[in-house]
Order: C-alpha cells, then structure tokens, then sequence
C-alpha cells in the first residue's frame, strides 16, 4: 500500500512541475468537443429539414387511396411532409404552380380494385420544373 502511496505522490508531483502540459492534456478533449458541437449543432437544437410540399389528387375517391394521399398524418411523417388535397388535376396543376409545391400526385379511378385485384396500375406524378431537388426526392 505504501508503495502505491509513493508512486502517486510522485506522479502528482511531476504533474504540479510541468503546468503547460497538464493544460493541454485538458484543453484537447475540450477543443474536439466545442468542434463537434460546431459541426454538428448543440444541445436542444433541431436540424433544419426542408418539408416536402406535394398536392394529391385522389380520383378514385376510396379508403386505400384516401389511405395513401392522407400520409402525412403519421406522426412520423408530420413536420416532413405536408400533403394538400386537391379534387381535380387542374386545381391541382394550379396549387403546384400558384404554392410552390414540389409535385403533384395523381391517383385515377379505379385504382383500389386494380391493386387489390392484382392488376397493374400506375399513379401519375408531375414535377414542379421550377424546382430541383425536392421533385426528385418525391419521385
């Protein structure tokens, strides 16, 4: 026991001697930390994420495509997407052009016997020109 008494005198000892390097010792976790917080934000603070703006047109007007053009109400989703219902494509087209939404999503008649039938069917997407990245993020 005295042995390890002696060896932690003498280290504390040529700590206390050298004041620089026990200062740097401390202030480079220190400098990591401050540059990490720069780089990737403090505490508390939230990213700023650009919402996806999309218009939905649904045709076929039933539960599995209300079910599809309502996504944004998963709390998942909420904050993310913002989805605006439109009743027709033009309407649509002119919320698009008029809102600066990034696309519009087009559900035709028929499509939840012909998904649920197992017969191919396809949605209609138009991209907003005006933009870049978000149309393809929708896509």
């Amino acid at each position: 026991m005295r042995l390890i008494l002696v060896l932690l005198a003498k280290d504390l000892r040529r700590r206390i001697a050298d004041p620089a390097g026990l200062l740097l010792n401390l202030a480079i976790p220190l400098a990591i930390a401050g540059m990490m917080a720069l780089a990737f934000g403090g505490r508390g603070q939230t990213p700023n994420t650009p919402v996806m703006r999309i218009v939905a047109v649904d045709l076929d007007e039933t539960p599995l495509s209300g079910f599809l053009a309502g996504a944004s109400q998963n709390p998942e989703a909420a904050g993310r997407i913002e989805i605006r219902r439109a009743p027709s494509r033009p309407e649509g087209l002119a919320i698009l052009h008029d809102e600066e939404f990034a696309a519009i999503i087009v559900i035709p008649r028929g499509f939840s016997d012909a998904l649920l039938g197992g017969v191919a069917t396809q949605l209609e997407l138009v991209k907003n020109p005006a933009q870049n990245i978000m149309p393809i993020v929708a896509q």
